[in-house]
């Protein structure tokens, strides 16, 4: 390499280390401007998860408080509903897991410009008010949660993403000094909804889908022999071809659904509401029967359940086989178990989005193709062909 060739290795060098000096100082400042210096420490010391008994999301119109019981997390503003526990672990987690990043040098007249400031519906801006207690009814933890972090963005997108928070402003309770913490809490919605579990009520092992008219006049039925063989249209004629994506549509719907909200039985919102509702009928390999009655407002779908089920007191006769026994008995446990789960949640009304249970009210010429429709249809290609 002569002395030319050294001297420009040496520029591009001097300028690669320099790109990335700058680089680093930008990143640096987008948690430095305006604050002190980063001190990453935890922000809550001490939190026992396990002392935990209920915690609430206070925000400017809605509330949620969830509370832990005899039969795990429920969310009170719908009438003891299973909470999501899952989503509660984590968030409660994450609490115990926040460091502080940043201590944001501002006076208390200027807590609102970083929504540090109890909810108020008659304020133009407030943030969301976190409290966590005990079984004794004490305060674990009191905390505001204001507005998230958002990073600056590095250019344009070609793909026109958003720039995701990378943290969030928080004010704990007696505190005059606010903090930016490492984790955003997206989660941290007060809205009930947003917090019950919607996986209550699972459908599973399906082996027939009814649908029942207003006078109880079945209109069709979707069946199967076994789990592993193929879905049949009652009734089919020799003039008839099935659909199978719409009748898999119809089978699969309660696998894919997503609970949106629920109405308590005795709500004053349903009094009409399945007053001209239709029946779904399921039966499942686990001898399951779901009396479903459906009711469209909107683009809304409400579902009310009636659950029953036939489960053996005893295993087949002449079964000698001990762990066959332990098995069978096993298995009765936990369908016995699923039975007592999902009559008290049947106590609710579901509320999912309409589209999702579209496919359940279909007609059932929706499911099945007419030679004499294919005929039809063939002779007018050929017309157009000719043409």
């Amino acid at each position: 390499m002569n002395n030319r060739q050294l001297t420009i290795a040496a520029a591009v060098l001097v300028v690669l280390v320099s790109l990335f000096f700058i680089v680093s100082r930008k990143r640096d400042a987008t948690w430095k401007r305006g604050t002190d210096a980063i001190v990453k420490n935890p922000l809550i010391e001490d939190l026992n998860v396990n002392s935990i008994a209920n915690l609430t999301l206070k925000g400017q119109v809605a509330t949620v408080s969830i509370s832990r019981g005899k039969d795990g997390w429920t969310v009170n503003e719908r009438g003891g509903f299973p909470a999501n526990f899952n989503k509660v672990r984590r968030f409660l987690l994450k609490l115990t897991k926040l460091e502080i990043v940043q201590r944001p040098r501002v006076v208390e007249s200027q807590f609102a410009e970083l929504g540090l400031v109890k909810p108020n519906p008659k304020a133009k801006k407030s943030g969301v008010e976190l409290r966590i207690g005990n079984a004794n009814g004490d305060v674990m933890l009191g905390l505001i949660l204001g507005d998230p972090h958002v990073p600056p963005s590095k250019g344009d997108n070609p793909y026109g993403a958003r720039v995701q928070p990378d943290g969030r402003y928080v004010l704990l309770d007696g505190s005059k000094s606010p903090a930016l913490v490492s984790d955003a809490l997206p989660n941290a919605i007060p809205d009930p909804a947003a917090w019950i579990d919607d996986q209550a009520l699972k459908v599973t092992n399906v082996l027939s889908v009814a649908l029942l008219g207003l006078n109880s006049k079945k209109e069709w039925e979707i069946r199967r022999m076994s789990l592993s063989a193929p879905w049949i249209l009652d009734g089919m004629s020799k003039d008839e071809s099935p659909k199978p994506y719409l009748m898999s549509s119809a089978t699969s719907a309660f696998r894919t659904m997503r609970l949106n909200d629920v109405i308590a039985l005795d709500s004053k919102k349903v009094a009409k509401l399945f007053d001209k509702a239709k029946t779904v009928v399921v039966r499942t390999g686990d001898n399951f029967v779901y009396k479903i009655r459906v009711a469209v407002k909107g683009d809304k779908g409400y579902l009310k359940y009636n659950i029953s089920a036939d489960i053996p007191e005893k295993p087949a006769s002449g079964e000698k086989d001990e762990k066959a026994n332990k098995r069978w008995r096993e298995r009765r446990e936990a369908l016995v178990a699923k039975l007592e789960r999902e009559k008290k949640v049947s106590k609710w009304i579901f509320e999912y989005p309409k589209y999702q249970i579209d496919s359940l009210l279909k007609k059932r010429s929706d499911f099945v193709t007419r030679k004499a429709d294919k005929a039809t249809s063939k002779d007018k290609s050929n017309r157009e062909k000719g043409r």
